[in-house]
């Protein structure tokens, strides 16, 4: 498969054939200006006939002195959203990488399209989507910045799918949840063999050795010890950011999200027949047995039918239409099996003694209150803002922006935060998450938000009042803005917002809007984190956990935040910077990466080779982290695999540090308390630090 340079297309990028070392490939040189600087490639006449094959691979070389994720985006005839088939992978400076992508979720692919709801990525399925014939595909640099130098091989389709028959696609899964149709070293046969697995912690007893070298918090005994102050709070040591534990050792937060048994229900309501093995529902049952009844009566029910739960949640997709809808936890379900009716009891157990073991220190975002509450192991708090006036003009992925300047604001502030309340005085608690990934798109978009909203909305009335006092008539903001509206009562009833010469980088109307987006970016932050110090003396506000983010939400974000959280999917730290001049403590929020070795369908937006490459991409994620100066902790995400049949959402990703029966990733979980082994030393590039300045807060 090959492209001539006809056919084709760049984007912030230069390319030209290159055919030294008796070779013919493309020479491709990124700028910086692009956020995905890069060149499509298109066949001939015919498209590619990708359907035979389960592998489209391309070799790469970067020539450039800097690591380059290159992403791979396959564009098909059948496919509406080119973007959905995207893969990525990082190639070092002077390394030679195969770039494989692989067109089905299973080695396997059917002799006819199975239709399947509510799961990103099926078994026996083109992946994310039908491609079957390729008529495009990109190849770029994410988010590069540094300029870099590629040599691109011939794009290859490779190893022919084994076909199975389409009529015995369902069931999906096992009665443990386990995807049928393949086997896997430590898949779960019976209920002998998952009491016996699930038991372990899937390490050897020496990484305990780990924790008995930290302080009670997970802090660093070796260094020198602070005052202890009950509560954790921020520090920069010789040009680093770190955290100090409440009894006054240097910590960082080596953790993972969602310690809990309550994130892994999958839909079951119009998919039965995904499903080799469903209990029936008890709480329908019990309503046919009468509150009188003999004690034998009511154990005749079967306790796995406990484990049904009406879910409020499912964003979009197949169950968005359909809420609330039944769901099932197979993870809870295996865990009865595992430690009977005080399963609660011995999974919390289990889960502070697996994160010691594993050198792990933090039990983060979404962590089990029932777990956290032992005080066992160090925990983050989430709440989110819920109720809120939204400004109904504003885009997002997941929410609208909330009206800061809603009379009901501080008040939803002080009612998030009391669902957390629990840890207001709790030394344990590291520090408050509120809200998750909100978008703030560029640096002028909230301020749009508000022009599309209606003339009642707080904050355009706000925005028009601030105009006025500024411009003072409505001809004058006409004039700087090159817009007509007749008086003040028709820019607040108008829902368009300036275009054309109106965005210019130097126009009035730009720096306006650009002016109120940070004052309502400011409002935000500042509201919370006075709240929050008032309501929780001594805990850290964490920030809103960035994920869409622009320098001016960033720079606010940092006057008013104790520590930024950003959720950072990327292979390496390397390529996170804070505005120039912002100077302020970072927690990655969440990162992970997947493969489908062990029966998951999808490997995540970051793939991984197999379970042994995903532990060789932590240690390289978290060892780049332990050397950027402002990141104070990783924390994966998540500890428990998505369900293979998809969460309400559809996605069905291998996330977790654990499988749905529970069963540690050796590989994964080794590498990680490889990291706890070495974090502390690697972090201060001494073996006996003393360090004689320092600036806290």
């Amino acid at each position: 498969m090959q492209s001539d340079l006809s056919k084709i297309q760049t984007t912030d990028a230069k390319v030209e054939i290159d055919r030294s070392d008796l070779q013919s490939r493309l020479r491709l040189q990124t700028g910086v200006k692009s956020r995905w600087p890069g060149v499509k490639m298109t066949p001939g006449d015919e498209p590619w006939n990708a359907k035979p094959y389960q592998t489209l691979s391309i070799d790469v070389t970067n020539l450039s002195d800097h690591s380059a994720e290159i992403g791979m985006k396959v564009q098909g005839l059948e496919l509406v959203n080119e973007n959905l088939l995207n893969r990525v992978d990082v190639v070092g400076p002077g390394q030679t990488r195969e770039l494989s992508f692989p067109l089905y979720a299973t080695p396997w692919r059917f002799d006819a399209e199975v239709e399947t709801d509510a799961m990103n990525v099926s078994p026996g399925q083109m992946c994310i989507g039908s491609i079957g014939f390729i008529k495009a595909v990109t190849l770029y640099v994410r988010r590069p910045s540094h300029a870099h130098t590629l040599l691109l091989g011939d794009l290859r389709l490779s190893d022919p799918a084994e076909v199975r028959e389409a009529r015995n696609a369902f069931p999906i899964v096992d009665r443990y949840g386990q995807l049928i149709g393949h086997d896997w070293p430590g898949k779960i046969e019976n209920d002998r063999q998952l009491k016996t697995t699930a038991s372990s912690t899937g390490q050897a007893n020496e990484n305990a050795s780990v924790s008995r070298r930290w302080s009670r918090y997970g802090g660093w005994t070796k260094a020198d010890r602070r005052e202890a102050t009950d509560a954790f709070r921020t520090v920069k040591l010789d040009g680093k950011w770190w955290l100090i534990d409440p009894d006054g050792y240097l910590f960082w937060s080596h953790g993972v999200d969602c310690v809990s048994a309550q994130y892994s229900f999958t839909g079951v309501q119009d998919r039965e027949h995904y499903f080799a093995w469903l209990p029936d529902n008890n709480t329908n049952r019990k309503t046919d047995i009468s509150s009188d009844a003999s004690d034998e009566t009511k154990e005749l029910l079967d306790p796995l039918g406990n484990y049904y739960h009406r879910a409020e949640w499912a964003h979009h997709e197949f169950y968005n239409s359909r809420v609330p809808f039944l769901s099932y936890n197979f993870f809870i379900a295996n865990l009865h099996r595992r430690f009977g009716a005080q399963w609660p009891a011995r999974f919390a157990d289990q889960a502070h003694d697996r994160l010691r073991d594993w050198g792990l220190n933090t039990m983060a975002a979404w962590s089990d209150p029932a777990i956290t509450s032992l005080k066992r192991t160090p925990y983050t708090a989430f709440c989110r803002l819920e109720g809120a006036t939204m400004i109904a003009g504003s885009t997002s992925n997941w929410q609208r922006f909330v009206d800061v300047y809603s009379s009901d604001f501080p008040e939803v502030v002080d009612s998030a935060l009391q669902t957390v309340s629990h840890c207001f005085d709790d030394p344990w608690c590291i520090g408050i998450f509120v809200d998750n990934e909100l978008s703030f798109g560029e640096d002028y978009s909230l301020a749009d938000g508000v022009l599309r909203s209606p003339a009642t909305q707080p904050a355009k009335i706000k925005f028009c009042d601030w105009l006025k006092e500024k411009y003072l008539d409505i001809d004058a903001l006409n004039q700087a803005w090159k817009t007509q509206y007749a008086d003040w009562d028709s820019f607040l009833h108008s829902m368009q917002w300036p275009a054309g010469k109106a965005n210019a980088d130097d126009s009035p109307s730009l720096a306006d809007r650009r002016v109120f987006s940070e004052r309502l970016v400011d409002r935000y932050f500042s509201t919370i984190a006075n709240r929050l110090h008032h309501l929780a003396p001594g805990r850290l506000y964490l920030g809103c956990r960035f994920f869409w983010m622009n320098d001016s939400a960033l720079r606010i974000a940092a006057k008013h935040c104790d520590v930024i959280s950003i959720n950072h999917y990327h292979y390496l730290t390397d390529n996170l910077a804070l505005p120039d001049g912002i100077d302020k403590p970072v927690v990655i929020g969440e990162f992970h990466f997947g493969a489908t070795d062990r029966g998951m369908l999808h490997p995540t937006h970051l793939p991984a080779d197999d379970q042994a490459d995903r532990a060789s991409k932590y240690e390289a994620y978290v060892t780049s982290a332990l050397k950027h100066p402002a990141i104070v902790g990783t924390h994966w995400f998540q500890y428990v695999d998505m369900p293979v049949t998809g969460r309400g959402d559809g996605e069905n990703a291998n996330v977790g540090l654990v499988t749905i029966t529970n069963t540690p990733y050796r590989e994964l979980t080794d590498a990680i308390a490889h990291m706890g082994e070495s974090m502390y030393e690697l972090r201060s590039g001494k073996t006996n630090p003393n360090h004689n300045s320092a600036s806290s807060k």
